[in-house]
């Protein structure tokens, strides 16, 4: 029994050792999902905020309004453009929470756009909004994601901006949108209520955009 007894303590340490780091790992998806449920609801309550100042501005004058709610929704927009590129599915968190904070996200995304488009009939600027819609674990919609982002990083004026769409998810205010602009497949993305599906190079995009803003700094 004495012989065996080193052997029985490296076992103890081994299970130690792993229980450690198995608990650790718990640990940093719980701190990783509080982070994103945390920003999320930054998020959203910048959102509300917005929706009372709109209705308070306007109640003043228009000159007023629209350099005011340009800065705001460039701001919103920003936010909502980094908070996506962290709504990735960590390995190891709950579904349901996942699908939780990203049903969250995308109606916010939702209500991001719906105030861009306010913003653009209100007041003469040179923003483009762009509806992508994207089919999830497909390789060419991701191509067509890095295309889109290599544009928005490129346009120096700040004056692109991408509202990326699960085509699939289940969420009412989602499924009427993608039903209104026919989307029947994805890629697929809406430029000033016209529809494009299918991959388009960043020559192709160029063009599209081009030809609807050429106030767009790759456009010179």
């Amino acid at each position: 029994m004495v012989k065996n007894k080193p052997y029985f303590v490296a076992g103890v340490v081994s299970l130690a050792i792993f229980l450690i780091g198995f608990l650790l790992g718990f640990t940093m998806l719980d701190i990783q999902l509080e982070e994103l449920k945390s920003e999320m609801d930054k998020n959203e309550l910048e959102l509300r905020n917005i929706q009372l100042e709109l209705v308070f501005l306007d109640m003043l004058a228009n000159d007023t309004i629209c350099p005011y709610l340009t800065e705001r929704i460039r701001d919103i927009d920003k936010k909502a453009w980094e908070l996506g590129n962290k709504i990735v599915n960590p390995e190891g968190i709950n579904e349901k929470y996942f699908d939780i904070l990203k049903r969250r996200y995308l109606v916010s995304l939702i209500e991001d756009w719906l105030f861009s488009k306010e913003l653009a009939e209100r007041c003469e600027t040179n923003r483009m909004n762009v509806l992508y819609f994207f089919e999830m674990d497909s390789d060419i919609c991701k191509s067509q994601g890095y295309v889109l982002d290599y544009l928005v990083e490129n346009e120096e004026k700040e004056n692109l901006h991408i509202f990326a769409i699960d085509k699939d998810m289940d969420e009412p205010v989602i499924q009427l949108i993608v039903k209104h602009y026919g989307i029947s497949e994805a890629p697929a993305i809406v430029v000033s209520e016209e529809k494009y599906e299918g991959f388009r190079n960043k020559e192709e995009l160029i063009e599209i955009f081009c030809g609807v803003n050429n106030q767009l700094s790759f456009c010179e």
